[in-house]
């Protein structure tokens, strides 16, 4: 068995690996890092869109030439021309997905809930164009709950917000698995 100085003993890992892990929390900077550049942005776009590659949204082939300078893919078959970011909350944007990309963390990471001037100062655009980027991240978010039904153990949590005499009601609601040990 190998001994460094640095580290300690080396061990054999283990050969079988969980399909699928749960995904590590990592903060802005390590988000930024594998996120900084356009072209890392769009290589995860496209794994996300297409999983298994490239398919006609339209023809369903499989055959694609990309469009560098429009950042489009054109289908071989029919020449329908397919995008990354239509279908998405980037969609008719001008502002870079390396923009996009760090927003979509901010907001959906803070839990009190990030404001447009908090965007601003953050990602160094205008005001309005963080505003802009809050408002469609927030539709998006919740549009992707909308029409889910809650099942199981439900947990409301209540927060009131103003006067008493005149105080608004928000509630959040967690659900838990039927089977899970941690919540008895």
């Amino acid at each position: 068995m190998e001994v460094s100085a640095m580290s300690g003993p080396k061990t054999k890992r283990s050969t079988k690996s969980n399909p699928n892990p749960a995904p590590k929390p990592f903060g802005l900077h390590a988000f930024t890092e594998r996120y900084g550049t356009e072209e890392a942005c769009r290589d995860k776009l496209y794994r996300m869109r297409w999983p298994n590659g490239f398919v006609c949204p339209k023809c369903q082939n499989d055959i694609c030439y990309p469009m560098e300078k429009r950042h489009l893919y054109q289908c071989q078959s029919c020449r329908c021309q397919a995008s990354l970011t239509v279908g998405t909350v980037m969609e008719k944007t001008h502002l870079p997905l390396t923009k996009w990309f760090p927003a979509i963390y901010l907001v959906g990471t803070d839990k009190r809930g990030y404001s447009a001037t908090g965007l601003e100062r953050e990602l160094h655009i205008g005001y309005k164009s963080a505003w802009y980027l809050l408002q469609r991240i927030r539709t998006a978010m919740v549009w992707s709950e909308w029409d889910r039904v809650l099942t199981g153990t439900v947990e409301v949590d209540d927060v009131f917000s103003g006067r008493p005499t005149k105080a608004v009601s928000v509630g959040a609601v967690r659900t838990r698995p039927k089977s899970s040990s941690a919540y008895r």
